[in-house]
């Protein structure tokens, strides 16, 4: 997500920290200004403005604001969504299942746009030269861990859920011709147990992908790459619902990576993944 991006970009000069600034406290101001506007409402230049854009991955201003301003119609749908208001008018009236759909929508596509595609991309190619993938979690987290290892071991993958570093691994991640990978779910990113994790992970020299809400949490400081998923604790209990939307839509992207590969290499009996829901 934009925002999100211009608060960590990194090698920026004096002139973009300050224009990135100037977004980050007007963030509506963008949606109705040119790019020469807003260089003058920051006191940088056009120049500056079209620099910034192009550090984000954007041809030019242009694409910049398209981006911005579907990203802030998706954020005000998520956010209304998520109100105590709109869950008493939808209780109220027997409207629960269009709720519950357009918030799954609204969720998912929030998710979809704080996901780096490319630290994506990496983590994918990883897990294709492994042979073991290791998924840490704790609470709601955990369960949806191992429901997501059950289909993986379906595919024929060796996919394991722990809630806890278990010394036995120690014995098995030095061994030469274990190639594993290791997810680290926790969403404030703060979890003391996954911390430790990716810590004795680290340590260990596995290659770790953290799940969590921020780039910017201790347990992203202690991974290899990180994916992003949705949490704003200030919308209350249903966040706790979104928070699970969001992070069973960045399992399921792994499982469907990892299910379209195994369809690439060889024929695959569907039958199987249908064996483990009865």
């Amino acid at each position: 997500m934009i925002l999100e991006e211009l608060k960590w970009l990194p090698d920026l000069t004096e002139q973009e920290k300050q224009l990135a600034n100037y977004i980050l406290n007007h963030p509506d101001a963008v949606l109705s200004a040119t790019a020469q506007t807003i260089a003058m409402s920051s006191y940088t230049s056009k120049s500056t403005v079209t620099r910034l854009c192009q550090k984000l991955g954007f041809t030019g201003y242009r694409d910049f604001r398209l981006q911005y301003a579907a990203e802030q119609s998706i954020q005000e749908a998520s956010s209304r969504l998520l109100t105590s208001e709109s869950i008493r008018v939808a209780a109220s009236s027997m409207k629960a299942p269009q709720y519950t759909e357009d918030l799954h929508t609204s969720v998912i596509r929030k998710t979809n746009m704080l996901l780096d595609k490319q630290a994506l991309s990496r983590v994918l190619l990883r897990m294709k030269r492994c042979n073991t993938l290791m998924y840490y979690g704790t609470g709601t987290n955990f369960f949806r861990l191992q429901g997501l290892c059950l289909r993986l071991q379906a595919l024929g993958y060796h996919a394991y859920a722990y809630d806890a570093y278990h010394r036995y691994n120690d014995t098995q991640i030095g061994r030469p011709e274990r190639k594993r990978i290791a997810f680290v779910v926790s969403t404030t990113g703060k979890n003391p147990v996954m911390v430790e994790c990716a810590k004795l992970l680290k340590k260990n020299n596995v290659w770790t992908v953290a799940i969590c809400s921020k780039s910017s949490d201790q347990l992203s400081q202690l991974a290899d790459e990180t994916l992003i998923s949705y949490w704003n604790p200030e919308h209350g209990e249903m966040m706790m619902v979104a928070r699970e939307l969001s992070l069973q839509y960045i399992l399921d992207t792994l499982f469907i990576s990892c299910y379209a590969e195994t369809l690439k290499t060889h024929e695959y009996d569907f039958s199987v993944i249908e064996d483990t829901n009865e």
